[in-house]
């Protein structure tokens, strides 16, 4: 992601964050306004569903969130550059947002299929998940361990250069 200011930079990177949970939002009201008052899948059949679409979110979120983007992270802080560190920055935070909007699109599904009410209720917690994971100017500086130098650059807006 190109930018010219610490400012701009994340400018972008919350709205990006703010077009990817209107997208989760949106995927469950979707699966609200499209589901039938009948559901597709019922008895049994449900908890089976319930089994397989948590598994795969749950899956999903902990590969992503407690191995590659930390390892990737590792990588990035080993550059010497502030503006490299947070230009590669930018991937792994994003591709983390994406997972977790998957993950909520999964439960969509499993509300859209069944009907079921705990779908949304993970939904929802998954979604919190999204707010807590926001990327702020101060995740960005723990999590690439700045310098204290760097760290102020990023926390009051100062030049690049």
């Amino acid at each position: 992601m190109k930018f010219l200011s610490i400012r701009e930079y994340f400018y972008r990177l919350s709205n990006k964050a703010i077009l990817l949970v209107t997208f989760a939002v949106a995927s469950i009201g979707a699966a609200e306004f499209l589901r039938d008052l009948q559901p597709m899948v019922e008895g049994d059949t449900v908890m089976v569903v319930f089994g397989v679409i948590t598994a795969l979110a749950f899956a999903e979120l902990t590969l992503v969130n407690m191995w590659y983007i930390p390892q990737r992270i590792r990588l990035i802080r080993q550059e010497f550059s502030l503006g490299l560190k947070l230009e590669r920055y930018a991937q792994p935070v994003i591709l983390r947002l994406v997972v977790i909007v998957s993950a909520v699109m999964w439960y969509a599904v499993g509300y859209f299929l069944t009907g079921d009410l705990a779908f949304v209720l993970l939904a929802a917690a998954v979604l919190l998940l999204f707010f807590f994971l926001w990327p702020t100017r101060t995740r960005a500086c723990r999590e690439l361990e700045l310098k204290p130098d760097q760290r102020q650059m990023v926390l009051h807006d100062l030049d690049l250069r």
